[in-house]
């Protein structure tokens, strides 16, 4: 029986569009069950984009690779789990290739069959032009909800909170400081002496 490692992965956009790990995991344990594939091992990263090698369950699974020379493969639902940059993912390939370790995914794609890899081009393609696609997509959407002061997320600025419907209320406890603030600014004075006058008046705030 072959020992493979299994990887997934999910960004936070489309957990629930058919790639949530426990979709994942059934696809992939399913095909190894078919194929008297053992997984020895499961690594996980969730919520994260597959444009960059920046992943803990990705690094972790190559720190275990280079430890355990007698696992040679790794089985994904599909490719883009593990890269959406087509360089990257071609680079993987090639670089596993060199070291004997294949890559195996539900699909049927098989990265040592040289007659995949007509495939592999197409989805590699495919799977970055679609990360492009949505990243535009994302930052248009926030771009039109700053502009109608909907919070998009993250630390809420200094003198305001959140309302009803997510959108941003000036906070009148905390609105004069801010206009002072700005006077302060107008007028030229340094941060660092906007921060004096803030701390001489026990008013709290939070550097980034």
């Amino acid at each position: 029986m072959q020992k493979a490692y299994a990887y997934y992965r999910y960004s936070s956009h489309n957990q629930d569009d058919g790639n949530s790990i426990s979709a994942q995991q059934n696809s992939v344990r399913a095909f190894a069950k078919a194929n008297n594939i053992r997984i020895v091992s499961e690594y996980i990263d969730k919520a994260k984009t597959g444009t960059n090698i920046q992943r803990d369950g990705y690094q972790k699974m190559l720190t275990d690779l280079e430890k355990n020379p007698n696992v040679k493969c790794i089985v994904v639902h599909v490719l883009d789990r593990i890269h959406r940059n087509a360089r990257e993912q071609l680079n993987m390939i090639y670089e596993f290739k060199a070291k004997g370790i294949k890559i195996l995914t539900t699909t049927g794609i098989d990265t040592m069959d040289e007659e995949c890899m007509s495939e592999i081009l197409d989805e590699a393609c495919l799977a970055e032009k679609y990360s492009r696609r949505l990243s535009k997509e994302t930052r248009k959407g926030l771009m039109v909800n700053a502009e109608q002061a909907i919070h998009n997320g993250g630390r809420i600025p200094y003198g305001f909170r959140l309302g009803t419907d997510r959108h941003l209320e000036i906070d009148e406890a905390k609105s004069a400081a801010v206009r002072k603030i700005f006077e302060m600014y107008t007028a030229g004075l340094s941060y660092k002496k906007i921060i004096k006058w803030l701390d001489d008046n026990g008013i709290e705030y939070e550097l980034r």
